[in-house]
């Protein structure tokens, strides 16, 4: 069942589950996550979640450089526009298939972005 649009931190929190989960899984991006960043889905989660709460709810309680830690990540396992494709599409898949409404149009025109100049930052350095 299809959720109006992302309006809580509630909403935000079940989408990225539900995306992570699918990503940690993907054969293209899955050892990213888990064997380069080892991410731990109760740290990764909560700090993901501020980021995107700031984004899509406007409350600024993200603390961090997400480019920062994607250069770092960059320097173990090389990060191609195939894996920023691969992310985008899961991205938007997760959205349309839990969300409809003006933020999550939101949320997957800014993980464009987002990806795009990411990948373009990452180029530049490499």
């Amino acid at each position: 069942m299809l959720n109006i649009d992302i309006t809580t931190r509630p909403d935000i929190d079940h989408l990225l589950a539900t995306f992570y989960t699918q990503a940690m899984a993907d054969e293209t991006l899955g050892h990213i996550f888990t064997e380069v960043a080892k991410i731990d889905l109760k740290t990764h989660l909560p700090i993901i979640g501020d980021f995107w709460e700031g984004i899509l709810l406007g409350n600024l309680v993200y603390r961090g450089n997400p480019m920062r830690k994607h250069f770092a990540l960059a320097d173990e396992t090389p990060l191609l526009a195939e894996h920023f494709a691969v992310w985008l599409t899961l991205w938007e898949a997760t959205v349309r298939a839990n969300v409809v409404g003006e933020k999550a149009d939101m949320a997957v025109q800014r993980a464009q972005n987002i990806g795009r100049l990411m990948l373009h930052k990452l180029e530049m350095t490499g």
